[in-house]
């Protein structure tokens, strides 16, 4: 991901680079990848008229081009296959199977997908009005179950799939981010045996933005200052479930206690 040492495209690209040939070379401590990318590589100023913004690229950090990732995801997928080739499955670990059941002791215990862990919990007012509003269908409750239970495995080392997290430092304009998600829903599908591919839908800038700068999609989905952060909740929601309907999981950063609440039950 991005991060110290890897503040350019050209260097994201060489991490991944760097990733996928310790895989092909049998590093089986390797579970996963995070890559900062969108549309269009490079970075921009968001400025004082937002209609001069260029489409597909990054607000934020700079992130890879299009080309550039499938290039990475690609030989990430042929370096996990040259791993499973070159070494028999160690103990615990279960060769990938797509149509197969992941194994997960919470699975069919459950009733939510979030909070599992909280025995009672008070919901602000917000929040659930926001989800009552734009609710959560149940085919993208099974995919978000699966897409956890899957990544738990790869982390636990029961897979020998590599997990894939890829997408823009922190979307700004959901119709690009959409355009982005169908094509990478495309690489994933095609992958699906090798990588566990995740869109990284980064709603709130990190602790370490720049101060007084851009505050994220959430806190001002217009880019225009107006803060108008109810209409920024309902168009992450908006955003995610929308993603999630092509059949493509996705994870988030959360850099506060609010950001959870409004949904922890889509990622």
């Amino acid at each position: 991901g991005y991060g110290p040492g890897r503040e350019t495209p050209a260097a994201q690209a060489a991490a991944a680079a760097g990733v996928a040939a310790r895989v092909a070379g049998g590093d089986e401590r390797v579970s996963g990848i995070m890559l900062s990318a969108f549309l269009e590589e490079g970075q921009q100023p968001i400025g004082h008229d937002t209609s001069k913004l260029r489409y597909g690229v990054s607000v934020t950090e700079p992130c890879l081009g299009w080309e550039a990732t499938v290039q990475a995801i690609d030989a990430l997928a042929a370096a996990v296959r040259k791993r499973r080739d070159a070494s028999a499955p160690s103990f615990g670990r279960t060769p990938s199977l797509p149509g197969a059941v992941p194994s997960f002791r919470e699975l069919g215990a459950i009733e939510a997908t979030d909070n599992l862990r909280v025995r009672t919990i008070r919901p602000l007012l917000s929040p659930a009005c926001a989800i009552e509003e734009i609710p959560m269908p149940l085919d993208l409750k099974r995919l978000v179950l699966r897409a956890r239970c899957e990544i738990s495995e790869i982390v636990q080392g029961d897979s020998d799939r590599l997990l894939v997290l890829t997408g823009p430092t922190a979307v700004h304009d959901a119709s690009a981010a959409m355009e982005y998600a169908a094509r990478l829903a495309t690489t994933a599908e095609r992958h699906r045996s090798e990588l566990l591919i995740v869109m990284q839908v980064n709603l709130t800038r990190s602790a370490e933005a720049e101060e007084g700068g851009w505050a994220g999609f959430v806190t001002d989905p217009q880019l225009d200052g107006s803060v108008d952060i109810n209409r920024g909740f309902r168009a992450a929601r908006k955003l995610l479930l929308d993603i999630g309907s092509l059949g493509l999981p996705t994870s988030t950063e959360y850099v506060d206690t609010i950001m959870p609440q409004f949904v922890a039950d889509l990622v």
